[in-house]
């Protein structure tokens, strides 16, 4: 039988935690969301609108560091060169504190400005003024996340985001509904949730690497990690954007109201980025080693079955999204939702298209192009601008959604012929193919027989079950599943156990 490489190994025994951990995530921020969104559109609007001007302000304090302290650390690491490692974490805080700690100030004192004469809602003054509070406390929680991922530590980080804080969250966010509080449960209940990770992710950066010790010996490369992360601040500013203009800017041309509707349809289509996350947790770690000890095509077959993976395990979830998008939204959130059904479907092509995109931009990280993927960046940004200001006015949030997904589809050209152009690296094979025909029977088979019966949660639950299996048995047939994956799957199984 055909060993599986150690690369191979490392990725999906750390990848089958980080799943298991992103899909109790996902599951309960889902939750979360529907618990929120049933209290009105306009209260979920508000909500959607603070925490996409407060992450665009995270992600400047960040400046770039997140990306650069993996990559630094993942090098130092190979070469057992701890006092620069320490002094990566020390010249990251130095630079992110202060800049976070500027921000703060800045959104609590002009919050009524932005609500007022921008937004013309009154309300999301208090949002703002509350939510500026964990600008700096996300910011700090996020520098300590990024370590455990360049020490593939990668299942802290899991448990403490995507267990811990989101547990924390809906739990209390229970609580002070059940107490009589709309808006501000959904506010308090992040805040909470938020000063909690913090806790732990200081907790747990002590098991991983002993840094509040004083007494050992420290090199710091500010300069050197700034010069590598400015790029990537512009990159992380300009992602940042793409992710929440258009929910600014439905807000400013349309509604509160049809902000809670477009950003139920978008964390709905956010399941496309499950399987992605959880393998690039530790894809960029696991290339850069092998970069640095020149295992050039250990990082093209490693390449390659993530590509494979992240495809056949992503189609089952937009085939899902593609045969019940409205039922969904209507089930789960209640019928004033269903607005965004078509929303949900374009969103969900682009965000398919674009789980690609980061195989070929940790390459990039990988050979220090980050200015490239600024570049590629910026030219996503410019469309999605262009067309959101042309598309939401007109179309509302179905015009939201098409310029989100044709600037994600745009980046992922983009960043599949550089990353090609620099790395000769081609991840794509005809078995990409056979994940594809063998979800067209099933989902065919499904669309046909849909209108026979009425459509509630144990249908699709059940549609669900049925569509899995004639999708695993018709890989199998095709031979869609080799011996290495076998192997993978048995490799999963025994680390679940």
């Amino acid at each position: 039988m055909k060993k599986v490489k150690e690369s191979s190994k490392q990725l999906i025994k750390g990848a089958s935690i980080v799943m298991i951990g992103l899909f109790l995530g996902k599951l309960i921020s889902y939750i979360y969301t529907i618990l929120i969104a049933r209290i009105g559109s306009e209260v979920f609007g508000l909500y959607s609108l603070g925490i996409s001007i407060t992450s665009f302000l995270i992600v400047i304090s960040l400046f770039g560091l997140n990306s650069g302290i993996v990559r630094y650390i993942s090098y130092y690491r190979t070469k057992g060169d701890e006092p620069r490692i320490r002094g990566i974490i020390r010249s990251s805080l130095k630079i992110a504190i202060p800049l976070s700690i500027f921000f703060f100030f800045i959104l609590f004192i002009f919050s009524s400005f932005i609500s007022n004469k921008i937004f013309h809602n009154s309300d999301l003054t208090f949002v703002l003024k509350i939510l500026a509070i964990t600008i700096p406390i996300i910011v700090i929680t996020e520098i300590f996340l990024s370590i455990f991922t360049a020490f593939k530590k990668i299942e802290y980080k899991v448990c403490i985001v995507e267990v811990f804080e989101k547990l924390i969250r809906i739990i209390t966010a229970f609580i002070l509904i059940y107490i009589g509080f709309t808006l501000k449960a959904a506010i308090f209940s992040y805040v909470i949730s938020i000063i909690i990770s913090l806790i732990l992710s200081a907790y747990f950066l002590q098991k991983v690497f002993h840094f509040f010790k004083n007494n050992i010996k420290t090199i710091e490369i500010k300069k050197e990690l700034l010069f590598y992360s400015f790029p990537l601040l512009f990159s992380g500013v300009l992602i940042s954007i793409v992710k929440w203009i258009d929910t600014i800017m439905i807000g400013f041309f349309r509604s509160v109201s049809e902000v809670g509707v477009y950003n139920v349809a978008l964390s709905t289509s956010y399941l496309m980025v499950i399987i992605p996350t959880a393998i690039m947790s530790l894809f960029l770690p696991i290339i850069t080693e092998n970069y640095s000890k020149k295992k050039y095509k250990e990082i093209k077959d490693i390449s390659k079955n993530v590509i494979r993976w992240i495809f056949t395990l992503n189609i089952i979830a937009f085939t899902f999204i593609l045969t019940f998008s409205k039922e969904i939204l209507r089930l789960m959130f209640g019928q004033e939702y269903t607005l965004g059904n078509s929303s949900l479907i374009i969103l969900s092509i682009g965000y398919l298209i674009f789980s690609f995109a980061h195989v070929h931009s940790n390459y990039l990280i990988m050979i220090k192009k980050t200015k490239l993927i600024l570049l590629i960046n910026l030219a996503m940004v410019l469309l999605n601008i262009s067309l959101n200001l042309y598309l939401i006015p007109s179309y509302g949030i179905i015009g939201g959604a098409i310029a989100t997904s044709l600037s994600l589809i745009i980046s992922y050209v983009l960043s599949f012929y550089f990353s090609y152009r620099f790395s000769k690296i081609n991840p794509y094979d005809l078995k990409l193919a056979k994940p594809l025909l063998a979800s067209l029977i099933p989902f065919f088979a499904i669309l046909f027989t849909k209108g026979l019966f009425s459509i509630n949660m144990v249908t699709i639950i059940i549609s669900g079950i049925i569509f899995l299996i004639f999708y695993i048995l018709i890989l199998f047939i095709i031979k869609g599943i080799d011996k290495e994956d076998l192997e993978i799957i048995k490799l999963i199984r025994n680390k679940l156990k």
